[in-house]
């Protein structure tokens, strides 16, 4: 059974894509504006050029998809394999 000292909390980003453009996930944000009566929750997501409040539908993390892709094409087994061979060379 797990217990809370099993639990690692990290601080990473992550690949994704909003819309055609790629950025990296920060983390969730509750934003409340002054005055309103309610809140909403964004992403914030790093650009190129800019730090940005993102919609969390816009949110498509593409980390696992890249893996996925890769499982797919065969490709991480090839290298696994190619890096297994340089070891024992």
């Amino acid at each position: 059974m797990a217990s809370l000292s099993d639990i690692i909390v990290k601080k990473e980003l992550r690949l994704c894509k909003i819309d055609k453009e790629l950025g990296y996930f920060h983390c969730w944000e509750q934003y409340a504006d002054p005055g309103d009566q309610y809140s909403r929750v964004f992403g914030i997501v790093e650009f190129d050029d800019r730090i940005k409040r993102v919609d969390p539908t816009k949110i498509q993390f593409i980390d696992e998809l890249i893996i996925i892709y890769m499982l797919e094409k065969n490709i991480l087994v090839r290298l696994k394999s190619r890096s297994e061979r340089r070891k024992n060379a």
